[in-house]
């Protein structure tokens, strides 16, 4: 039984409230990953390759304010995406495939947790994980632009800040229902970690190729819906060959599909399906 990934411990009288549950999954989740070797490995090298000199260019170069391109750009860029995936496949990989392995069901539903209460302890775990990588260091970039930037016009600088907020609260979580759907289709966590990546590359590779023909074919890769909705978070639209009721199926497809069928099939255990 998997008594010490859940840190089950007997009942002695005191009923935990559902609340703190919640949050209980979501600290043992962040904790357990921050542990991890291959999260920390990926972590460094990703945020050396991708933050850390943006940082100090920063903090070095002359510059009036912070601007929304400059964001934007960073945000987009290619090596970003690509640790995003690697940290997220790695993150997700083992959430459900290791409680299928270890029928740590059980001992998850022999308690009064419904499957939102599960779901919501599961991927609240791999958001604050997330946030290490997709937010804190845009967060950091933005700080070290506005506090040595030589204009003295702060409110556009304010703006891109609030905006990069947003863009990186929603890096953190994009990818997170797709993958931990893959993580309750198996019992191995290699499966589900390989799975993930492999999925996001192959959907790229058939992007690129059918773009050639048709632009809204880009919509296939989450790399280019991630990027269209960073252009319309800092406020530059949609492409012009990009049909926006495509981009709406696109991320409908990507976050909110995911999520209703990961419920259902978390639901269906929970009923002893």
């Amino acid at each position: 039984m998997g008594i010490d990934p859940i840190e089950y411990t007997p009942w002695k009288k005191k009923s935990t409230m559902l609340g703190k549950r919640f949050l209980v999954m979501v600290e043992k989740i962040f904790r357990s990953k921050i542990r991890s070797k291959a999260i920390w490995v990926i972590l460094i090298i990703g945020s050396m390759i991708v933050h850390v000199f943006p940082i100090l260019l920063a903090a070095l170069m002359p510059h009036e304010e912070l601007t929304a391109e400059m964001m934007r750009d960073h945000m987009s860029g290619e090596i970003f995406f690509l640790f995003t995936v690697l940290l997220a496949a790695v993150i997700c990989s083992g959430l459900v495939s290791q409680d299928l392995k270890d029928s740590s069901f059980v001992l998850y539903f022999s308690r009064p947790l419904k499957t939102e209460s599960y779901l919501l302890g599961k991927l609240g775990g791999a958001f604050t994980t997330m946030l290490i990588y997709c937010f804190i260091p845009p967060l950091l970039i933005c700080i070290s632009v506005i506090a040595t930037q030589t204009g003295d016009a702060y409110t556009g600088s304010l703006k891109v800040l609030g905006k990069t907020v947003l863009a990186g609260l929603l890096t953190s979580f994009v990818l997170l229902p797709y993958m931990v759907l893959l993580s309750s289709l198996t019992k191995r966590k290699a499966y589900a970690g390989i799975g993930s990546f492999m999925s996001i590359s192959a959907l790229a590779i058939v992007s690129l190729f059918f773009a050639q023909f048709d632009s809204n074919w880009k919509l296939l890769n989450p790399s280019n819906l991630l990027n269209f909705t960073f252009d319309l978070i800092y406020g530059f639209g949609l492409p012009d060959d990009i049909n926006s009721g495509f981009y709406s199926v696109g991320m409908f497809v990507l976050i909110i599909l995911p999520l209703t069928l990961l419920f259902y099939r978390i639901h269906s255990k929970e009923v002893g399906g």
